[in-house]
């Protein structure tokens, strides 16, 4: 029967390696029980967290939050079931409690790829027909996987069509408003504490609407997050001379998604599930998975290729937007419709 992983071992029984892990996995050993297991993602429950951790089985779905494995890895192969308990060594992370006793080589780890925003205005002219091309790509991509929220909805080019847009449109619209206020205050008072106290009271109903693993009003409120922190770092290290407001008002929509739950208030993640609580999170802290990234760079860098003579090459936004889009059943679209409605707000 093999031990179960030492410091240094063992080496004979690695079930899988890590070759990535993002910003916010813990770097120190931990115990842990296993939360949910699926057939490409591990969900952990990290003893002294309140967030969940995850292993996942393709870069294309690292997060902050996550390590990620080969291709081949099937985690419903392991035997693993919600409570069998983990202890991470530093170099391994094994289970005990499975008949397999599997374990993960976290040696040749290397942090994952950029998971902050670019900076991204649409004050930049040269933008435009990008941001154009990435809300006609979404909208088709929607259109054919049938999704609950449109793009062209929130857009306002077309009705709602369905009750849960008729329900989720105006929620996403008094989002909206109450950034455009906070902004717009600020730059004629430079007061903006009661207009951003709006806003994170409006960020609430959006938590937890809609069904699946990340519900479509959390995948749009970390795509909404993503792109007001894509404004900020436009105008350059959170100056606010450009756009007074925004820096304030992202950082108070963060700490709200932050506050944990008290006697005296209950936190605003207590309306979601714990896997996308976490997807949250890692967005309240201006954190973001490798997909959404890549596509903001993509569009931030076709931008700057736009501006070249003739320049008519997509092909590496189109790419990007496609990757975000296809994760989950509606959850990547349903980020970037938060992320391009953030942006044109």
């Amino acid at each position: 029967m093999r031990t179960f992983p030492s410091e240094s071992g063992p080496r004979d029984g690695i079930a899988c390696s890590v070759s990535g892990t993002g910003s916010a996995f813990p770097d120190h050993p931990f115990t842990c029980t296993v939360h949910s297991v699926f057939y490409r993602a591990l969900n952990l429950r990290v003893a002294g967290s309140p967030w969940l951790c995850s292993v996942v089985a393709s870069p294309s779905k690292a997060h902050p939050l996550a390590a990620v494995t080969g291709g081949d890895t099937d985690f419903l192969s392991w035997g693993l079931v919600a409570g069998t308990r983990g202890v991470f060594t530093g170099s391994c992370l094994g289970f005990q409690d499975s008949p397999s006793s599997p374990c993960m080589d976290f040696s040749s780890a290397r942090p994952t790829p950029a998971e902050r925003m670019p900076g991204i205005s649409l004050r930049d002219t040269a933008l435009q027909a990008s941001f154009r091309r990435s809300e006609t790509l979404l909208e088709a991509f929607q259109s054919k996987a049938g999704t609950g929220l449109c793009y062209s909805a929130l857009s306002g080019n077309k009705p709602a069509t369905n009750p849960f847009e008729k329900f989720f449109l105006p929620a996403a619209a008094a989002l909206a408003q109450a950034t455009v206020t906070a902004t717009t205050t600020a730059r004629a008072t430079k007061e903006t504490g009661s207009t951003i106290e709006s806003a994170v009271r409006l960020l609430r109903p959006l938590i937890g609407l809609g069904e699946g693993l990340t519900p479509t009003g959390d995948d749009f409120v970390t795509g909404y997050l993503a792109a007001l922190r894509a404004r900020v770092a436009a105008d350059g290290a959170g100056n606010k001379e450009r756009d007074p407001g925004i820096t304030d008002l992202v950082e108070a929509l963060g700490a709200a998604i932050l506050l944990l739950e008290t006697p005296q208030s209950k936190s605003v993640l207590s309306a979601t599930n714990d896997i996308s609580a976490a997807f949250l999170a890692c967005a309240a802290k201006g954190l973001f998975s490798s997909a959404l990234v890549s596509f903001a760079q993509a569009l931030a860098w076709s931008t700057t290729q736009s501006t070249k003579q003739h320049w008519t090459d997509y092909g590496r936004l189109d790419s990007a937007l496609e990757a975000v889009c296809s994760l989950g059943h509606s959850s990547g679209m349903d980020v970037v419709s938060g992320f391009l409605f953030g942006l044109r707000t």
